[in-house]
């Protein structure tokens, strides 16, 4: 478990880097009719809402968009884990739901593993990076697809749902 903290801490890190036009929110925990999901990261701006899985895996990681599950192998080690993939796109959905938004609004699934991982993956319509690439990623979105209005309802509506996922970390815009 502290793994996955300790690679939450290090994404959000990195995320610092990106310019002021991206707001991001760390460590979320959304609860609508007795469901709930946490999301590690969402960073808002004109370009699309980035909702983003982190993955505090080593090794290689084998999978493929469509696969139930995904193969961490460490050695001679395999660990099996649910595609983070179709676990972000969960949490779209859950997005989607509880903020009532149209089916094309911007949600944009990213996952991302610890740099020590070797990602062995088949995507083709889906991000799946290492830490050192994330920026990267997210900045190939140019176009402005959210106005004003619209960054200043979606950042509403975060902070209008949201709780705190747990006492160490942090949920606030930063």
């Amino acid at each position: 478990m502290w793994k996955g903290k300790y690679s939450e801490r290090l994404v959000h890190k990195k995320m610092l880097q990106l310019s002021d036009e991206y707001t991001i929110f760390n460590n979320l925990l959304f609860e609508s009719n007795g469901r709930s999901t946490q999301i590690d990261h969402i960073v808002v701006s004109p370009y699309g809402v980035f909702v983003i899985e982190t993955k505090g895996y080593k090794g290689w990681i084998l999978g493929g968009e469509n696969s139930e599950y995904w193969t961490q192998v460490i050695y001679k080690s395999k660990h099996k884990f649910y595609n983070p993939i179709k676990q972000n796109e969960g949490h779209v959905r859950f997005l989607r739901h509880l903020f009532k938004c149209p089916v094309d609004f911007p949600f944009i699934p990213i996952v991302v593993f610890n740099n020590s991982a070797e990602l062995k993956v088949h995507v083709n319509n889906h991000i799946v990076v290492n830490r050192c690439n994330l920026n990267w990623a997210i900045s190939q979105y140019q176009d402005i697809i959210l106005n004003a209005t619209q960054i200043d309802w979606i950042m509403n509506s975060i902070q209008r749902y949201y709780t705190i996922a747990d006492s160490i970390g942090e949920s606030v815009p930063l």
